[in-house]
């Protein structure tokens, strides 16, 4: 018998690594949690949550993404590729530049319990984070 369901999606276990200790990881595997549309003088900004099931981290999206968000091609709950992405060193934190990103494809729940990346970084307690599904 031949099973209709997807085969279960594996995650790279890789955020601690791009943003704790700056490796420069090649096409990591995420799940996006949410998309935020920022306006920023005339220009369109996203703001996206990513998550490899274990921590998840808030990364800005460049323009070139605007028409699969807009297609809803890369939505909440998307499984993606980075493709190609920066990382920026701002004060106490690294920011996380995603300048493009292939979609996997697309699954109903969040994968893993994520925590904040911010929280290993300052060694703070544990904190469960509750997503708004779009």
């Amino acid at each position: 018998m031949i099973s209709s369901r997807p085969p279960p999606v594996h995650l790279s276990k890789v955020i601690s690594d791009i943003i704790i200790h700056k490796k420069k990881i090649l096409n990591p595997i995420f799940q996006i949690v949410q998309i935020r549309i920022m306006k920023n003088h005339n220009a369109l900004k996203y703001k996206i949550i990513i998550s490899d099931g274990v921590h998840f981290v808030s990364a800005f999206g460049v323009n070139i993404l605007s028409n699969k968000i807009q297609q809803e091609m890369l939505k909440q709950h998307s499984i993606v590729c980075l493709t190609d992405y920066n990382l920026f060193p701002q004060y106490n934190e690294t920011i996380l530049i995603i300048n493009d990103m292939q979609f996997i494809r697309y699954h109903d729940t969040f994968i893993g319990d994520p925590q904040d990346i911010k929280n290993s970084l300052n060694n703070s307690p544990k904190q469960h984070i509750q997503f708004s599904q779009q």
